[in-house]
């Protein structure tokens, strides 16, 4: 069940809402949001919910281990048991076949194994439940007593299943004790009805003209012009289908109480590849800081390597050849984790090496640099990383990338692309301004220049308006799925 379809707003979402607010007692409201959380998953994956629910038992009890345990070696001992378990199970439904295969390949053999379907979602809950396990460890948060209250957590049907990646430290009072305030809900409707639109009125969109465009692997020649704008639309789909699910997310947590943070802050405005990722996908930044890049920073090998120094290089020489490493290694988990394909790995490695361009290479050229002209550049940089994204064959990518660089054999503009540019016109162009800060700004520009009545008014007849195209664009919409689920 994704939220912009119909059964979930008109049937699912009513019925939540009315059961969770026919009482106040917290214990009512945990149990009614536990068990539509376990039914919403159960929807599209009857039996991979008892997966999502064995990797929470097991690290409820490592952790419940660890904070009533004295003994450094018992808590370690737990905490490398329950993050095994839940990484363990991770690999195995989504990294194996993609092992498995590779090492057949490499021996010449022709079989190839079949994986099996990924379980929704599973890269997002896995993450938060060995971020819980390691933040009782570090002593950040007290273990959890209760075992319902820890799934909970888990299986929050509003971040469940395509994040944000939500902290138990950031939530962990809230399933105790929250209230919903009037503000508190409308508030979350808003929210709610912007990621709707979002979704529903230009990832959708965006996805069709994806679907109507020639890619590498069609059978066609791929032009110069054609190659930048099916890459640049593919951007624009991934950035209002997720950044739309957050918002919905983060609008239905906020209805039932949970102040979820900011997953997204307009990427697209940013003057470099590091703020780009400080600005995109923020939970997944932070947490790879916070759970592998600090913790490989601290770690015997780097502390060793960044204090070496030698006849021919100084000490700063090596700190830095321990940052460069770090970091590859880090952008080489991003974009697994992502998925599991070479092209991923290939997109997460891109960005490493842009992360250390940027610190070692070009930093204070780019500091000189006008910021038009950073902007610009980024935004090239952007673009090339999602046509890499795109794809899941090397070969295809390959050509692509060819393509973009004028060798794909399609000229400077291919028919195919010039008519879907004029089938869609500027909508491309209307999504992209409407990713930038602008309308956020022209909000804060009438408050401060109308009344509160007009402000108020404006806001209503707006969002009911994108709750109306919202639903009328559902009717008759065949591209709806979030792209995020596949990870």
């Amino acid at each position: 069940m994704v939220f912009s379809s119909l059964t979930f707003l008109l049937l699912f979402m009513p019925i939540v809402l009315g059961l969770y607010f026919i009482k106040k007692s917290m214990r009512w409201r945990n149990g009614v949001l536990l068990v539509v959380s376990l039914l919403f998953y159960a929807w599209g994956e009857p039996l991979w919910i008892f997966a999502m629910v064995a990797s929470a038992l097991v690290n409820w009890i490592c952790a419940s281990v660890i904070d009533s345990s004295e003994n450094p070696k018992v808590k370690k001992a737990f905490l490398a048991a329950g993050v095994f378990f839940a990484g363990a199970l991770l690999f195995a439904c989504k990294y194996s076949t993609f092992f498995a295969n590779t090492f057949l390949s490499i021996f010449g053999a022709k079989t190839r194994l079949k994986g099996f379907a990924l379980p929704i979602g599973i890269s997002f809950y896995t993450f938060q439940i060995i971020s819980y396990t390691v933040d009782v460890y570090r002593e950040e948060v007290k273990a959890q007593k209760s075992f319902w209250r820890l799934l909970l957590y888990v299986s929050c049907f509003p971040q469940l299943i395509a994040g944000p990646i939500v902290r138990y430290s950031d939530v962990a009072q809230e399933i105790g004790k929250r209230k919903t305030t009037p503000d508190d809900f409308s508030a979350g409707m808003q929210r709610f009805i912007v990621g709707l639109g979002k979704k529903v009125i230009f990832a959708n969109i965006l996805g069709m003209i994806m679907k109507d465009l020639p890619m590498a692997g069609s059978g066609a020649a791929l032009s110069l012009g054609g190659a930048w704008y099916a890459a640049f639309v593919y951007m624009l789909q991934v950035y209002f289908d997720f950044s739309g699910y957050s918002d919905m997310a983060i609008g239905i947590g906020r209805i039932l109480g949970f102040h979820y943070r900011e997953n997204f802050d307009h990427p697209l405005v940013s003057l470099s590849a590091g703020e780009f990722w400080r600005r995109w996908h923020i939970s997944l930044g932070d947490w790879f800081r916070e759970y592998l890049m600090y913790p490989i920073m601290r770690s015997g090998w780097v502390r060793k390597l960044s204090m070496k120094k030698s006849a021919k290089h100084g000490r700063m020489f090596y700190r830095n050849l321990a940052t460069i490493i770090v970091t590859m290694i880090v952008w080489t988990f991003t974009g697994m984790w992502h998925g599991a394909n070479w092209c991923l790995v290939l997109w997460g490695e891109y960005y490493g090496i842009m992360m250390v361009l940027e610190k070692f290479a070009f930093g204070k050229a780019l500091d000189k640099t006008p910021k038009p002209l950073r902007w610009l550049l980024n935004f090239i940089v952007a673009v090339v990383s999602f046509a890499i994204f795109y794809y899941s064959d090397v070969g295809d990518l390959g050509k692509h990338l060819a393509a973009m660089v004028g060798a794909g054999g399609g000229g400077l503009l291919d028919e195919t692309s010039k008519t879907v540019m004029r089938t869609y016109s500027v909508l491309p162009l209307i999504a992209f301004v409407a990713s930038l800060p602008i309308v956020s700004k022209l909000g804060k520009w009438m408050e401060k220049r109308l009344s509160a009545n007009v402000n108020d008014i404006a806001r209503v007849v707006s969002l009911s308006c994108v709750l109306l195209l919202s639903l009328l664009f559902l009717v008759g919409q065949s591209v709806n799925p979030f792209i995020y689920f596949q990870f």
